[in-house]
């Protein structure tokens, strides 16, 4: 499709481009032929008088006729080069169109690959959920005899699906809401916005015996708060879900210059190096996470959070080893 499109946009910038020319060329043709005609005639002037018989007039007169062969000679010289140059200006053009328009359309097909992967991903997330449902309740109508605990069971893992969607469908929406939505960015404390973030995620932390440790400094950063919030919740959320438990999750604050750096890190499985090559993707969860720790997420938390914070002009980077991960996020002043 794109290729088609790259071929008609190149199209019409070379039309554009030899229309240009050709304007610009039959100028130049007429303005040079104006004034070889009016050279060629003042010079006849002086050589040719009408009323001289004299033998030196005809040869005067042989000369002008010579001249007047010269002139179309010269004509037919430019015109010959302004052909040449048209012709290398549509093949010079052509190429450079081409590039020009699949540059143009680069960012378009990206975006378009983006949503379709996207879409397909999309689908795939809220298929699996639905998929389990409807193969466990199947399972219980098949059975002539279901006991209320067997019944209670299979409301209970249903409804644990439920949660998944809804989650994935918030997840979606929050996404889609961030293409759209503009942030203004101002002045905003770093501690508090830690400290609200850690309010959220306190009630998983208490079931898993995880402690903060916070050491974020009365830094301000320019943000938007809400976004900041919702950020550090994902965060921590993560740290607490795949920390070992009754550990303690380190937060520190540290300037460099005009930007600060805010890291959470905990300890707990190390993510693989093609893990964190992909930890930002939509819908990427990291196998160590899957295998080794019983979470539920749809894996659209980190990339909110990308998306969050390098629309206030901001990183999120996240590193992982010897069983300890550290998540950084690095804002200006």
């Amino acid at each position: 499709m794109f290729h088609k499109t790259t071929l008609r946009l190149t199209t019409l910038y070379l039309v554009i481009i030899m229309v240009i020319s050709l304007f610009f060329s039959a100028i130049v043709y007429t303005l040079t032929s104006r004034e070889l005609d009016r050279g060629f005639r003042r010079q006849n002037m002086s050589l040719v008088d009408p009323i001289d018989d004299s033998p030196m007039a005809d040869f005067r007169r042989q000369l002008a006729s010579g001249r007047a062969d010269l002139l179309d000679d010269a004509e037919s010289r430019v015109l010959g080069n302004l052909i040449l140059i048209n012709l290398l200006v549509l093949v010079v053009g052509g190429g450079l169109s081409y590039l020009f328009a699949k540059q143009s359309l680069e960012p378009i097909e990206k975006a378009h690959k983006s949503l379709e992967q996207f879409t397909a991903d999309a689908s795939h997330e809220l298929r699996t959920p639905i998929a389990a449902m409807k193969s466990e309740i199947e399972v219980a109508l098949l059975q002539k005899k279901l006991s209320a605990s067997e019944a209670k069971k299979v409301l209970e893992s249903n409804l644990e699906e439920l949660n998944t969607l809804t989650d994935l469908t918030d997840g979606l929406l929050q996404l889609a809401r961030l293409e759209d939505d503009s942030i203004t960015l101002t002045p905003v404390k770093i501690e508090p916005v830690i400290s609200q973030a850690i309010k959220r995620v306190s009630g998983i932390a208490q079931k898993r015996e995880i402690s903060f440790e916070q050491d974020a400094r009365s830094e301000i950063v320019r943000g938007h708060r809400s976004s900041l919030i919702e950020v550090f919740t994902i965060v921590l959320d993560n740290a607490v879900k795949y920390a070992d438990e009754k550990s303690v999750v380190q937060i520190a604050s540290q300037k460099q210059g005009n930007t600060i750096h805010i890291s959470v890190t905990s300890t707990g499985p190390t993510i693989g190096k093609d893990d964190l090559d992909n930890i930002f993707n939509r819908f990427y969860r990291a196998d160590t996470s899957r295998s080794k720790r019983n979470t539920k997420g749809c894996g659209l938390g980190l990339a909110i959070a990308k998306n969050l914070i390098e629309r206030q002009g901001g990183t999120i980077q996240i590193s992982s080893k010897a069983g300890k991960t550290t998540v950084t996020v690095s804002l200006l002043k």
